[in-house]
């Protein structure tokens, strides 16, 4: 993880400055990279701290609204159009990128895809005796499989792989988003660009808004990646045209659920062991008991909107359109 990192910030986000002045582009927002040692037991990286530019984490709620969701779409859009340009104009640093940012595999992802199925075990034991049974059960046996499912689209690009509100600090005016930077790219690996936009929204929107704009944050996204490459004089038309989007979502649907259940579980505080823990510490049992019903609601909800957009069935496949009965 440390090894991608390092390479992400030192290499590709620098390789990505490099575009934006050579083809006169709209910037990608992203911290400088100082130094980086790799050595055993004295790994180092230094880089810009962004909130001396103006940039901060949302803390306000678990999840974003509409104004924060914008900018990061936005935001996201523009880094899976540089890495095309890159792979169409600089291929010498993309093919480099992709040794190093490989796919989600069982070989090499091994431990995380450990953390995904503990975490859908969890889900299962708080959904007992529920009609949501059925698809957790599936989501887990099947795991590995739909994980890897994420990178073997016709169209791949370098992801974030781990885009959600946590990973993403904001600039204001006037108290409105204006602009976002990604950060913490561990997990940045060769993907399908529709799994971090499906997994951003997932992870970060609570389903009231995603009922209101889901369509149209797929809009905002793939409008602002069409003129990242139209910048670079490329064709989006030709290299993810927007009809792959749309497809590319239903097969990364059941990942993105997977994975998001995994972010809220540790976002709703329940994580208390491991080497990733909560940052949120309950000291009642009133406070984990209200926790927990927060985020077996925020599954349930989840599930069922997949659902509904057909990313998701009882039986865990993706494009399959029966729904739960009530």
């Amino acid at each position: 993880m440390f090894a991608r990192e390092t390479f992400m910030y030192s290499v590709v986000l620098s390789q990505y400055h490099k575009l934006y002045q050579k083809y006169t582009l709209t910037e990608y927002i992203a911290p400088k990279c100082y130094y980086v040692c790799r050595d055993p037991g004295r790994e180092v990286l230094v880089m810009r701290d962004m909130r001396f530019e103006g940039y901060q984490p949302f803390l306000n709620s678990m999840f974003v609204d509409y104004d924060h969701m914008v900018v990061a779409l936005e935001s996201l859009a523009q880094f899976h159009a540089y890495s095309f340009i890159m792979k169409e104009l600089e291929k010498s640093t993309y093919d480099e990128a992709i040794k190093v940012c490989q796919p989600v595999s069982r070989e090499t992802h091994g431990r995380f895809l450990q953390v995904l199925q503990d975490r859908l075990d969890k889900a299962l034991l708080k959904f007992e005796a529920t009609k949501y049974v059925p698809v957790l059960e599936n989501l887990k046996k099947n795991c590995a499989i739909f994980i890897e499912d994420f990178s073997k689209t016709d169209r791949t690009c370098i992801c974030h792989g781990d885009l959600w509100k946590e990973n993403i600090l904001f600039k204001y005016k006037d108290n409105v988003p204006t602009s976002a930077c990604l950060i913490d790219y561990q997990n940045a690996c060769v993907a399908c660009p529709a799994f971090d936009v499906l997994y951003l929204i997932a992870s970060s929107t609570d389903t009231a808004l995603r009922k209101t704009h889901f369509r149209h944050m797929l809009d905002i996204y793939y409008d602002k990646f069409s003129s990242s490459l139209i910048e670079a004089k490329l064709d989006p038309n030709k290299l993810y045209p927007q009809t792959s989007l749309y497809s590319d979502l239903q097969v990364v649907g059941p990942a993105c659920f997977i994975i998001a259940n995994t972010a809220l579980w540790l976002a709703s505080g329940l994580q208390e062991d491991g080497h990733v823990r909560s940052m949120r510490v309950w000291n009642t049992a009133e406070e984990k008991a209200m926790a927990l019903k927060s985020y077996k609601c925020l599954i349930k909800t989840l599930i069922d909107d997949f659902y509904s957009y057909g990313y998701l069935c009882m039986c865990g496949k993706s494009g399959c359109m029966h729904k739960p009965t009530s």
